[in-house]
């Protein structure tokens, strides 16, 4: 039934939130124990037939795992395993036109980091998560990235100005 301003305790389904909340707990266990995603992930590969992806290595990463999907899809459709002693993977035949692309790190054990957006939307959230974090010299850095990769990208500008207000 849909919530209303004079719900009342009798109607939670403790059972059902018990549920819910061990889900949420564990979820947060297995990003905690899993490495933090790659950063710097860029895409490469205007006219050809073959995308290159790259990006900085992970402290803790024994394995990536490089997703693409149509730009259409709201899920990750397809994927390549790359070794952890690698930081980046050609993907033969596809073309960096119709997708979009990300790289997760991936522990000894199996935990998967989030999968980090590659180009201008990867650039944009570090710089998001740097700021958030207060670390304004680098959030500046990745603003200014993501100008660079669009320079119409109005919320960089954005968020470009309000740091450095912040900063001083």
């Amino acid at each position: 039934r849909q919530h209303t301003a004079s719900d009342t305790l009798d109607g939670v389904d403790f059972p059902y939130l018990a549920r819910v909340t061990k889900l949420n707990a564990m979820t947060l266990a297995s990003l905690a124990s899993a490495p933090r995603p790659p950063l710097e992930v860029k895409v490469e590969g205007a006219v050809s037939a073959d995308t290159k992806l790259s990006w900085t290595p992970v402290t803790g990463a024994a394995s990536y795992v490089v997703w693409w999907r149509d730009t259409t899809s709201p899920v990750w459709q397809h994927s390549q395993i790359v070794a952890g002693g690698e930081t980046s993977a050609v993907l033969k035949n596809v073309i960096i036109d119709d997708w979009f692309f990300g790289v997760q790190a991936v522990s000894a054990d199996g935990y998967a980091s989030p999968v980090q957006f590659a180009g201008l939307v990867g650039a944009f959230l570090q710089a998001l998560v740097l700021d958030r974090s207060k670390r304004w010299d680098d959030a500046i850095a990745g603003y200014e990235k993501a100008i660079a990769l669009d320079p119409s990208f109005l919320d960089a500008h954005k968020n470009l100005g309000i740091v450095c207000i912040a900063e001083n």
